[in-house]
């Protein structure tokens, strides 16, 4: 039976494997359920073109050929034998090709992290693959089909199972985001030292950070308001301006004053706001971007965060 192809892109990269992309609603339940399993989980395909699709079945399976497999395919009027390799879908019609499926590294290859931080699937019975398939299961990933043609290592997304399964941009829960407090001329304490220290690195305030919001702040809040055309020059530092100076965190990127705020902004606490963009924040960031009912790239750019004043 045909499954519906994507293009990359109206898929997304995933967070957890870069460079591998899936349809968003597969690729955040999958970078969801890495997150809950609380290692990487790595893998060695998702979402393939039809090209790709077409060399790798020609690699593996021969017209007219008799497999030594007895695994036999029709593509196209004629009936092909696999001949090497693991079993491949006629082009066309593989989940990969829909971006609802993954192949998970069966061995280690040199550079790979250690099991520590990520596993690989050895065996059916490895008790890394069993514990990750339960916590899997929830977020709609299932190896029967991996089962019924006997690859240990892949893995089938199904929307149906997926329990975190929401209305969102690309499927998954929806997080408000949260109102960091109004800080104004006279204000003192950690928001102020937060504020000044990001004014400093937008280069809207030369002044000292001492955690006391003086002219000088109210001066470079303004000098950063007039800056985006959303917000009102009269600096007050409210949600809004909190909105934007969150405003560039991705993963990858430096700026740990900016990240922290953006941290904030989509509820993380405590040791959570360290100033690093990392899975956990990237799938908080795509849970507000949900809320809000726009694209959930997982990047708090001038999109997000235009879309977050605007929701006030």
């Amino acid at each position: 039976m045909a499954v519906a192809q994507i293009k990359s892109s109206h898929g997304r990269a995933l967070t957890s494997n870069p460079g591998f992309v899936l349809r968003t609603d597969a690729a955040a339940a999958w970078d969801r359920a890495v997150e809950k399993f609380g290692k990487n989980v790595l893998i060695t395909g998702a979402w393939r073109s039809y090209e790709t699709q077409v060399k790798l079945f020609k690699e593996r399976y021969r017209a007219g050929a008799r497999s030594p497999y007895g695994d036999y395919r029709y593509w196209n009027g004629t009936r092909y034998g696999r001949v090497k390799g693991a079993a491949a879908a006629v082009p066309g019609t593989s989940n990969h090709g829909g971006g609802v499926a993954v192949d998970v590294k069966t061995a280690r290859s040199a550079g790979d992290p250690g099991r520590a931080r990520a596993v690989v699937f050895t065996s059916w019975e490895d008790r890394d693959r069993q514990r990750f398939l339960k916590v899997a299961a929830g977020c709609g990933w299932d190896d029967d089909e991996g089962r019924r043609v006997k690859e240990l290592w892949h893995l089938t997304y199904y929307p149906d199972r997926d329990k975190a399964r929401g209305s969102g941009t690309g499927g998954g829960t929806r997080r408000k985001p949260h109102r960091i407090g109004t800080i104004r001329q006279g204000s003192t304490g950690w928001r102020v030292g937060l504020l000044q220290h990001r004014l400093r690195g937008a280069g809207a305030y030369r002044g000292k950070v001492d955690k006391k919001f003086g002219p000088k702040t109210a001066d470079g809040v303004r000098t950063f308001q007039r800056k985006r055309r959303q917000l009102t020059v009269d600096g007050v530092v409210g949600p809004q301006t909190w909105y934007h100076l969150g405003r560039g965190a991705k993963r990858g990127r430096g700026g740990r004053w900016r990240n922290e705020i953006a941290q904030r902004v989509v509820g993380l606490q405590g040791e959570k706001v360290d100033g690093v963009i990392g899975a956990q924040t990237v799938e908080r960031i795509r849970e507000v971007q949900r809320w809000l009912g726009i694209p959930d790239d997982g990047v708090y750019g001038k999109a997000t965060a235009r879309a977050l004043v605007r929701k006030g």
